[in-house]
């Protein structure tokens, strides 16, 4: 949150800030090989995706939120192999493209985490933290 930023606390402990929506919940997904336009099920609705990574694979988008949603997600890798998010990567579609902190891929072994958040007027996924 920065200083100024417009939110409010639902019932449920939802935050929501103006413009965007922090869905609750966790998927876990496996993944097996390269994700291009990443879409697991119930992306749509989560704020953190649990991922079982086996092999060295690479993430090059996910798919963007419906507008005017901006979303936010917390990636973790439990497998064994490293889950790459690459960096304004060409094999995904433009509005599904991730930008990372320093203009390069992000590399998650096992326990690694990430926090992206879609920015529509950007049209693009960033990352906020990146960690191992």
């Amino acid at each position: 949150m920065v200083m100024g930023d417009k939110y409010e606390v639902d019932i449920d402990g939802s935050v929501k800030f103006d413009g965007y929506n922090n869905p609750q919940g966790s998927i876990e997904v496996a993944i097996s090989g390269d994700e291009d336009n990443w879409n697991p099920t119930g992306l749509a609705t989560c704020s953190r995706i649990v991922v079982d990574c086996t092999g060295n694979n690479d993430i090059t988008g996910i798919t963007a939120p419906t507008s005017p949603i901006n979303q936010t997600i917390m990636i973790v890798n439990v497998g064994s192999g490293n889950l790459k998010l690459t960096d304004n990567d060409g094999s995904s579609t433009n509005a599904n493209k991730i930008i990372n902190n320093d203009n390069k891929d992000i590399q998650l072994k096992n326990g690694g985490g990430v926090t992206l958040t879609y920015v529509h007027s950007e049209a693009r996924w960033f990352s906020l933290m990146d960690k191992k």
